[in-house]
């Protein structure tokens, strides 16, 4: 009984998030008979398993609740606001007592209440009916919950257990960790092919359970947005306004304790939003804008980070205001408030205390909302981004990574010794002998100029207080964007590696200093501490209060110039030559190992944790070691470029010349005064295929032959199979088929009158007495017309 029980509270949890949802779509949409069949189906369930496992309050309440939903379905009572308050009102109470039955915690309140706030909906021959089972028993159960149906608090589970999911996940972290060592000692050490191939099948396995487990921590993030419907009528109902919610992307999975941290953050947001962002209906009318307001919430995945964007069509920020909070609160002088650029005042709605509403009220407005945001975002290595539109809405992107134990990352050195950084906060990577790098002294203070854009300045050395170390190389500048503060230019000494990095915790005394978030080990098998980017933000004078000197050096009219030019990264190819492309179409830099490259199917391609990926401009491919790659993608779809090595990020002139070869070439540009090919990134996806296709989901081609026709059966075939189409010579299939093939001197008995034929001609011109046909040699056509057919073009 205990098993059944606690399935029965991890199902009825689960449900109760999305029953909310339907029964606030239920109250918008009165006649659809599918939301109250869905509700009235779930009360139902729920009434029977109280029944079974003996939950009197449980089966009480959810009684009442089907009287009601039945009665609704019959056409009796009709949804209403109020009604669907009351039901509401039930099904919060059945969470509590769930929740209670899994803790042990009592519930001595009574329900009577609430019953009768049901039972006052029904017609009177309905209530009569309802009350006799209401009353029967009542005084025998009113107290049974409470002395009987306790039970020992047990670990939550969906289908296993929370805590055997961390163990699991700490296994493979340690295998992650593991497989790394043998790596490192098999480059140290002389091996031979068997030996790199078993290696190849293990780092393939330990990627393949790594990623399974990971899938078994992720959930969708529906979870989270299930409850927000519920949170907007509520604060609604309380403020007296109409707000539209349009919630895209539920799908998207996010690791199971991302959707706790983020269920506090995004319900302030939405409060904010609802309370002082959205207007009230008069003033919205008087501005042009409709009377309902409007907030959209949005969820994707981009790369190995989750996006998550709260937009409303509200008033946004005024920062007349905010100015006035920020001097009020004593964070700002009217001095230093003016040197501020436009996204540093914006920042400071994050600070404790700040808060633009006018009056505190029961919803917002207390000025800690914003911080509560900040704070958890930081606790998950999450950003915030602030785009404010003032008089037409505001706009926070949220940006976190997708997992929590097993990260991507960069290992730096300084000194002699070894760190990594979340690769999720580095935005760029240049060279400190750079031409559009300069370190320049401000007040005493250093900062760096990176392409007009002056950035708060760190040396690793000295933020961490290691002694430097001579070194004949460049130094490297790596721009970092943290979850608190602005963003900063960190020199180091070196960047060495790109690689997964498994985090674990750091003993107390070293977490205590706030520079580092976790210790972690790399391939080259010395334990390394793990970079917190907020931290060193503020150990630099990063915080957004206090990075007066950064930005506030350069206009925002140019501010905002440079924004609109897209950046690109300058390389060196494989033919010595210096490349550049967009940097919106890389997904990350990767070295790939020699062994891990086969020439299979016609082309290289890159063998990486059992997928194959194409690889191009790689002609020689070396016994040993490892080859730059710069990993592109279309957002669906990867590919690899091989390099010899990558220079330089910069922002893009807006002038390009047309180049001669546009299928190659975007145009040419300048960089630092010497014209550079722009390679356009569509050759490298114009013949890819991202969808697999089931066998019964393709297009049928009937191909009408004789059979003994060799060229048909032996060469067109395989053509149009490989091509993505079902194939048949069957005559029986020939009705059900999209496209019919045949030769164009093929007699009437095999080829009829139809409009699906198409016509397949052994010379390559055509003759003017012949019907339209295609040469049967000429691919391109043949699939070109087979297209045609299939979307009606005869």
């Amino acid at each position: 009984m205990d098993d059944l029980l606690e399935e029965f509270i991890a199902e009825t949890r689960d449900t109760l998030e999305l029953l909310s949802v339907q029964l606030i779509q239920w109250e918008r949409s009165p006649n659809d008979r599918n939301l109250v069949d869905s509700v009235f189906r779930f009360v139902h369930t729920v009434k029977g398993s109280c029944g079974f496992l003996d939950l009197p309050r449980l089966l009480r309440l959810s009684h009442a609740a089907e009287d009601l939903l039945s009665a609704a379905r019959d056409g009796q009572v009709a949804a209403t606001p109020s009604l669907v308050s009351a039901v509401l009102a039930v099904i919060d109470k059945i969470a509590d007592i769930t929740n209670a039955l899994e803790s042990g915690a009592p519930v001595f309140d009574n329900d009577e209440q609430l019953i009768a706030a049901l039972l006052a909906f029904l017609p009177q021959q309905s209530v009569l009916q309802a009350q006799q089972f209401t009353q029967t028993g009542v005084q025998e159960f009113s107290d049974s919950f409470t002395s009987g149906n306790i039970v020992e608090p047990k670990n939550r589970s969906v289908r296993v257990s929370l805590q055997l999911l961390d163990t699991l996940m700490s296994g493979v972290s340690d295998m992650v960790l593991a497989r790394n060592e043998v790596s490192r000692q098999m480059r140290k050490h002389e091996t031979n092919t068997e030996l790199d191939h078993a290696f190849v099948k293990l780092s393939s396995s330990v990627a393949e359970i790594r990623d399974a487990i990971g899938l078994m921590r992720m959930q969708p993030i529906e979870r989270l947005f299930s409850s927000l419907p519920r949170l907007m009528r509520d604060i609604c109902h309380e403020l007296g306004k109409e707000i539209e919610l349009t919630i895209t992307g539920s799908e998207v999975d996010v690791d199971r304790e991302m959707v706790e941290a983020l269920r506090d953050p995004l319900s302030h947001i939405l409060r904010n939003a609802a309370d002082h962002g959205i207007e009230i209906a008069a003033n919205r009318i008087a501005s042009g804008k409709p009377a309902m307001g409007r907030i959209s919430i949005s969820a994707r995945q981009s790369g190995n980070q989750i996006l998550i964007e709260v937009c409303d069509d509200g008033s946004g920020i005024n920062l007349e205001r905010l100015h006035a909070k920020a001097i009020a609160s004593g964070h700002y002088d009217e001095q230093s408030w003016s040197q501020l650029a436009s996204a540093d005042k914006l920042a400071t709605i994050f600070l404790p205390g700040i808060s633009t509403a006018q009056s505190v009220s029961a919803i917002s407005g207390r000025g800690v909302g914003m911080d509560i945001v900040r704070t958890n975002l930081q606790s998950v290595g999450g950003t915030i981004d602030i785009d404010n539109m003032p008089g037409k809405g505001l706009t926070l992107t949220m940006r976190l990574p997708l997992t929590l134990s097993i990260i991507a990352g960069l290992s730096v050195r300084a000194g002699d010794q070894i760190f990594g950084v979340a690769r999720s906060s580095v935005v760029e990577i240049l060279s400190v002998k750079n031409a559009n790098v300069e370190i320049e002294d401000v007040a005493g203070k250093k900062i760096a100029n990176v392409r007009g854009r002056r950035l708060p300045y760190g040396n690793i050395e000295d933020v961490l207080n290691i002694p430097h170390v001579s070194s004949d190389t460049s130094r490297i500048l790596i721009i970092i964007n943290p979850a608190v503060g602005a963003q900063f230019a960190l020199e180091v000494a070196a960047v060495l590696d790109n690689e997964e990095l498994v985090i674990k915790p750091g003993a107390p005394l070293v977490m205590g200093t706030g520079l580092y978030s976790g210790t972690s080990l790399p391939d080259n098998g010395r334990p390394m501490l793990l970079l917190d980017a907020s931290g060193l933000a503020h150990e630099i004078g990063a915080d957004a209060h206090t990075a007066t000197f950064g930005n506030s050096l350069v206009s925002d009219a140019v501010a905002d110039e440079r924004d609109d030019q897209a950046s690109a990264i300058l390389f060196v190819a494989m033919d010595g030559e210096k490349r550049a492309i967009r940097l919106a179409s890389i997904d990350r830099l990767e070295d790939v190992e020699a062994a891990n490259i086969k020439f299979v199917g016609g082309k290289l391609r890159a063998n990486i944790d059992g997928e194959l990926t194409e690889i191009f401009d790689l002609v020689h491919v070396p016994e040993i070691g490892f080859v730059h790659m710069l990993r592109l993608t279309d957002g669906e779809n990867c590919k690899y470029l091989a390099v010899q090595a990558v220079l330089d990020v910069f922002c893009m002139s807006k002038e390009i010349t047309a180049s001669a070869f546009p299928q190659l070439h975007e145009g040419i540009i300048h960089v630092d005064g010497e014209p550079t090919e722009l390679l356009n990134v569509f050759q490298f996806f114009e013949m890819q295929d991202s969808h697999i296709v089931q066998n019964e989901q393709r297009p049928l081609c009937f191909i009408a032959c004789n059979p003994n026709d060799h060229w048909e059966r032996n060469i067109l075939e395989p053509l149009l199979a490989a091509s993505g189409y079902q194939v048949s010579f069957d005559e029986n299939d020939r009705a059900m088929a999209q496209v019919v093939i045949g030769r164009d001197d093929d007699s009437p008995d095999i080829v009829q009158k139809d409009d699906r034929i198409l016509r397949l001609r052994h010379e390559s011109f055509v003759s003017r007495d012949k019907l339209p046909s295609i040469y049967r040699y000429d691919r391109i056509g043949l699939i070109s017309a087979i297209e045609d057919k299939l979307s009606g073009v005869r």
